[in-house]
Parts: C-alpha cells; sequence; structure tokens
C-alpha cells in the first residue's frame, strides 16, 4: 500500500510540475514578488504497515494499545514565481500514533529508552493555483526523529501531496483549508524481534491562515 501512495505522489506532483511549467511559459511576463507566510495545524489519522503484533515482540505486543489519531502543527513560507505558481519550504511537527503500555507507560526499545513517536519535518514545496479559491501543494523533503537515538525514523524521504481551498478575510488574509496525504517509510529499529512500523500514511486536514507581504 506504501509503494502504490509513494507512486501516487510523484505522479501528481509531476503533474503539477508540468502544469507549472506550462503556466510559466505563458505568464513569465508577469511575475510577482510576494511572500506568503502560513502558519498551519492539523489532525487527522495515521496508517501503517505492520500491527502492534508486528512493530514488537509477540510477547510484549498484547500490553501496547494503539492510537492513530496523529496532530501536526508547522509554517510554511512561500513565493509567487507567476500569478499561479508558488514555491517554499515547510518546517513542520507532526505525532502520528500514540501508544501506551497496559501500564499507561510508553513501550520501551531493547536498551530501555522509551519510542519516539514525533519527528521534525523539512520540506520543499510547490503550489499550483486551480482557481481563485482551489489550489493543490506537492512537496518532498526528511522526516527526522527528535530523539536520534530512537532509530526506528532516524531520517526518512517524507512525500505529501494536499489540494485545497481558500477564504478570503481581505486583501492580504486568507484562511487555508487542506487534506494532505503523506508517506513515509520507517526503519525496522530497536523492536528486538519485530519489524517495526513499515510505511506510515497518515492523512491530515489541515488550516491555518496566509499571511502576504
Amino acid at each position: 500500500m506504501n509503494k502504490c501512495a509513494v507512486a501516487a505522489v510523484l505522479v501528481l506532483g509531476l503533474g503539477i510540475y508540468g502544469m507549472a511549467k506550462a503556466d510559466t511559459a505563458l505568464e513569465g511576463s508577469k511575475l510577482t514578488d510576494e511572500i506568503h507566510l502560513r502558519p498551519f495545524l492539523g489532525s487527522g489519522y495515521s496508517f501503517f504497515n505492520n500491527s502492534p503484533s508486528q512493530t514488537y515482540e509477540s510477547a510484549v505486543a498484547d500490553g501496547i494499545n494503539r492510537t492513530n489519531i496523529e496532530a501536526a502543527f508547522g509554517v510554511q513560507v512561500l513565493s509567487d514565481i507567476t500569478p499561479r505558481l508558488r514555491l517554499g519550504v515547510e518546517a513542520g511537527f507532526i505525532h502520528w500514533v500514540n501508544e501506551t503500555t497496559d501500564s499507561d507507560n510508553h513501550p520501551l526499545s531493547t536498551t530501555g529508552d522509551e519510542y519516539c513517536y514525533h519527528t521534525i519535518n523539512t520540506l520543499a514545496l510547490m503550489e499550483f493555483k486551480i482557481s481563485d479559491r482551489f489550489f493543490i501543494q506537492a512537496g518532498s523533503g526528511l522526516a527526522t526523529s527528535i530523539k536520534p537515538f530512537n532509530k526506528y525514523t532516524g531520517a526518512t524521504p517524507y512525500f505529501m501531496i494536499a489540494p485545497g481551498m481558500n477564504l478570503q478575510l481581505s486583501k492580504d488574509t486568507t484562511i487555508p483549508l487542506m487534506i494532505r496525504l503523506s508517506t513515509l517509510e520507517t526503519g525496522k529499529g530497536d523492536f528486538g524481534a519485530g519489524n517495526g512500523f513499515g510505511g506510515v500514511i497518515p492523512i491530515t486536514v489541515m488550516t491555518g491562515v496566509t499571511l502576504s507581504f
């Protein structure tokens, strides 16, 4: 499932890139210089390739409770390239699963460390304006575990695509609403005899505010 999601993200991203190139060719003489600052937050659901019994050693998996609700926040900075194309970067944080043992503690690795279920994400972004209200984003970068010794993620490639719409508040302020499909592949890590999480696909509903300067 994760490989299919990666392929879909890449195909859609290439499609957006093709439209953006055509747009640049047609409107290159109309370059703008606005900067857009977009703090955002979101919540959704994370899908995993592996169940708890596959992630951990079978001897301990029965005592682990998994909640797949994830949450994210961050900021995007985008610059107009043409009236329909923006390029930029994103820095964000995502907590993509919550797991506790029957004693309400987080599961421990074989070395006694708590597992880390959140990452700092850095992405390069492309945003294409479909109409005055609707747009689509695509991005790629890295998702990096906050605690380096929790090596089940480390630094892993991270891809996303997100259709969205803008609610106009004023000439320079909009409220974006987006649905983001992301994909990342985690390593086996220090799970004892388990296989780790494997592929992770978060689906996130996001909103924020876009300030244009």
